[in-house]
């Protein structure tokens, strides 16, 4: 460690006819080149010591911390920047693409507010990761017009980038994604295809009914399974066979689905069903198949307000 003090010295010396911040800037960016983060970060705490409101070095701080991935460190030295100081906006665009998927990991895990321009700008870049975690953010902030820029991550050649647009484009909740969102269940990748069967859940609505039953309509089995919990938040009658026969599924998953989507029914048609998926050797499906009957009951007024 010793040899970095003494370059820094050096940068120091060499530079003193600048203001102490902007040699500890200099230095601490030097190191950075050289991916000697420890050093730079030691820079930087030294000088802060001595003028603890500079604003450039707590900017600094908070890029050194995102290129080495530490998050909640990075989160923490935020907090004494001002609120709506745009460190992580600039660190978004940074040349370090380190320091970008820092950040975007940073936002969507944190859900730190920030312009929506930012994030969609954040689609295009070059690393995965930036993508993924855009993505992530804009289906956490919802209200954005996020919609058609995320179309295009469902064709990326990244298949965690592909899942998380769809995750998103599920959490903004248009009804217009449906259409995409069902060209996604037949991706290769069955994290994605279940991205999308989660999300076009979530957006299923009376707008997209006609398109989801049509789709419905034309599937192979499996995708039909997936149309199917969709339609069930509609109490689409058509769809029931398809819920009830994954009572039979050798998968715990789509028992659990199963389950959770059959709860939209209020017919006693579905209590058989549910009444066999309570005793499914599966934890998850019990207390999902539980659920649902309670409210497939109360709908029908089987059960009190208060069961």
């Amino acid at each position: 460690m010793m040899k970095y003090w003494i370059a820094a010295t050096l940068i120091l010396l060499t530079g003193c006819q600048k203001s102490p911040e902007q040699n500890a800037l200099r230095a601490a960016n030097s190191f950075i080149k050289d991916n000697q983060l420890q050093a730079a970060m030691q820079t930087v705490e030294s000088c802060l010591k001595q003028h603890p409101d500079s604003r450039e070095l707590l900017q600094l701080r908070v890029l050194i911390l995102l290129k080495a991935e530490q998050f909640d460190s990075a989160f923490l030295a935020l907090r004494s920047l001002p609120a709506g100081d745009p460190v992580l906006a600039q660190a978004l665009r940074h040349r370090d693409p380190l320091v970008r998927s820092g950040a975007a990991r940073l936002i969507a895990e944190q859900s730190i507010p920030i312009n929506c321009r930012d994030l969609v700008h954040g689609l295009d870049d070059s690393v995965p990761a930036v993508r993924r975690f855009c993505a992530r953010a804009l289906g956490q902030k919802r209200g954005c017009a996020a919609v058609k820029p995320l179309f295009r991550l469902l064709h990326d050649d990244n298949w965690f980038v592909r899942a998380e647009a769809a995750k998103a484009l599920g959490e903004i909740g248009d009804p217009r994604a449906a259409g995409w969102l069902v060209l996604l269940l037949n991706d290769d990748d069955g994290f994605v295809r279940f991205a999308a069967a989660t999300a076009l859940r979530q957006i299923a609505s009376p707008a997209n009914r006609d398109l989801l039953l049509t789709a419905y309509q034309r599937a192979n089995s499996r995708q039909q399974f997936n149309l199917a919990a969709a339609l069930a938040k509609l109490k689409e009658p058509v769809v029931l066979d398809s819920l009830t026969n994954a009572v039979n599924s050798q998968d715990a998953d789509y028992r659990r689905r199963a389950a959770e989507a059959l709860g939209d029914y209020p017919s006693a048609e579905v209590t058989n069903a549910l009444v066999r998926l309570i005793n499914d050797p599966d934890l998850t499906v019990q207390e999902e198949a539980a659920r649902s009957l309670r409210k497939a009951l109360k709908s029908t007024g089987a059960l009190g307000a208060n069961p």
